[in-house]
């Protein structure tokens, strides 16, 4: 019996300590900026149809643009891979991209990596904001 008891309090400790790696997802509006990390996700909906969600999550981030604080002789670009349901794409701040969900046209647009690059800050964990739109 004593062994039981051990056994059932071990595996709680190993329960109990366990983290998950999952990031919450969060609920967005159309047409509100979204800030999201890589391998974060979005839930977006429409205040007048919360029937039709979909998801759209940010697969990875590359950020080569030069440095704030340092002479460059070009400049570098930023771009964000996404995925909503089973499609992939790439955009770089400033691009659109225009697909179709539940019949319905949608438009999402890369406003900007941040932080900016700077000699100081390389190691921060960066963000992708962006919207999503309605086509009418």
């Amino acid at each position: 019996m004593k062994n039981i008891l051990i056994a059932c309090f071990c595996i709680v400790a190993v329960l109990l300590g366990c983290e998950s790696k999952e990031l919450a997802v969060s609920q967005n509006d159309i047409g509100v900026n979204i800030s999201k990390g890589q391998n974060e996700s979005a839930v977006i909906k429409n205040a007048s149809d919360l029937t039709h969600k979909f998801e759209v999550k940010v697969l990875a981030i590359d950020d080569s643009r030069c440095p704030s604080d340092v002479v460059c002789v070009h400049a570098g670009w930023a771009s964000v891979d996404f995925k909503i349901n089973d499609l992939s794409f790439t955009l770089g701040i400033g691009e659109s991209f225009e697909f179709t969900i539940h019949n319905q046209q949608f438009k999402l647009t890369l406003i900007d990596v941040v932080p900016y690059p700077t000699t100081t800050n390389q190691d921060e964990r960066k963000k992708a904001i962006f919207v999503v739109d309605k086509v009418l």
